[in-house]
């Protein structure tokens, strides 16, 4: 069945220093190499073809070479998977880069109190997913600031499931064809409680500052689902532990996550059962089971939580006792997480 209709989804990714996630060099699908740990610090002339000017709300644009980073990042990420490459889409550079200034200026929602009230941020308001994340840093110039790569930034958009699983599935979305890449970095006034020194004061001499990455991934016009992958999986056959990791912004290991994308049959969820086991028999428990009672915009999800996973390992794992179209099916496939 076709389904006319383009669905535009947006990923909201803001965050700041202290990311430490490695880069991996950008190979598609099945000629995936070992992971090349780089410097996760980046600075405004390494980014920017125009800096931004949070204070003043004026927009960046990032340089050329950096919105290649960008892409080939992301789709080194959906090759684990599987899943195509994307295109860039150039269309609504300018349209998109305000849109990322806005949020990074503004802290969550804009608003008159704010440095960029005029304008909106409604062309990327559906599916929009993320979250904000300040820092201070004492006695640094902003024209010198060390900023997080936007490589981290995505590898850590993966993996942080505090608010959802949204930001995961949507940048494996099956579906996508193509992406804006939009960014803003820069000092702010704007303050949060954490923005505070271990005393609970604010020091004079603080620079606050915010990164703000946003990706806007579309579809084509006309959706078959039926050409959807039956299922997707994180993480996914051979997986890099540094995108699925544990400690730093972390609360725990992230989700493991089953997908069914295709959302136009129904499905059950509310009786699966997940079974872990390494190939020497040690078995690993599913807790905290989550799942979707009705299809999202990329099909249904089922997400649970473990204590323990070895690295080099391989897991086996089946899902069995799912509802598809009333009928019940299982699902098999495996993980290990590689140290690099």
């Amino acid at each position: 069945m076709q389904f006319n209709q383009q669905r535009i989804i947006l990923v909201l990714i803001c965050v700041l220093f202290g990311l430490s996630l490695a880069q991996y060099a950008p190979t598609l699908l099945n000629n995936l190499p070992q992971s090349q740990p780089i410097d996760q610090r980046a600075t405004f002339k390494e980014l920017y073809a125009t800096k931004p000017n949070l204070k003043t709300c004026q927009a960046g644009q990032l340089n050329s070479a950096e919105k290649t980073n960008i892409l080939n990042h992301i789709n080194y990420i959906r090759g684990l998977h599987g899943l195509l490459p994307l295109l860039p889409d150039q269309t609504g550079d300018r349209t998109i880069d305000e849109a990322a200034l806005r949020y990074a200026a503004n802290g969550d929602s804009p608003d008159s109190s704010k440095p960029c009230p005029s304008g909106t941020t409604e062309e990327f308001t559906a599916g929009t997913v993320g979250y904000q994340v300040y820092q201070s840093s004492v006695g640094t110039a902003p024209s010198v600031a060390r900023l997080p790569t936007s490589e981290s930034m995505i590898s850590s958009l993966i993996q942080d499931h505090r608010r959802g699983f949204e930001s995961t599935i949507t940048l494996l979305n099956p579906f996508a064809e193509r992406v804006q890449i939009g960014r803003a970095d820069g000092a702010t006034d704007y303050r949060r409680t954490e923005n505070l020194t271990r005393e609970g004061e604010e020091t004079e001499d603080s620079i606050f500052f915010t990164s703000n990455l946003l990706l806007h991934f579309l579809e084509p016009e006309t959706i078959v689902t039926a050409n959807a992958p039956e299922f997707l999986a994180y993480p996914y056959e051979n997986y890099p532990a540094q995108l699925f990791r544990k400690g730093g912004a972390q609360v725990g290991y992230p989700h493991l996550i089953f997908w069914l994308p295709n959302y136009e049959i129904p499905v059950d969820l509310s009786q699966a059962q997940v079974t872990i086991e390494s190939l020497a028999g040690d078995r690993v428990f599913a807790q905290n089971l989550d799942f979707s009672t009705e299809p999202t915009t990329l099909g249904y999800y089922l997400a649970w939580t473990v204590e323990q996973l070895e690295l080099e390992t391989r897991y086996a794992v089946t899902i069995s006792n799912v509802l598809v179209n009333q009928q019940p099916k299982e699902y098999t496939y495996w993980f290990l997480l590689e140290k690099n």
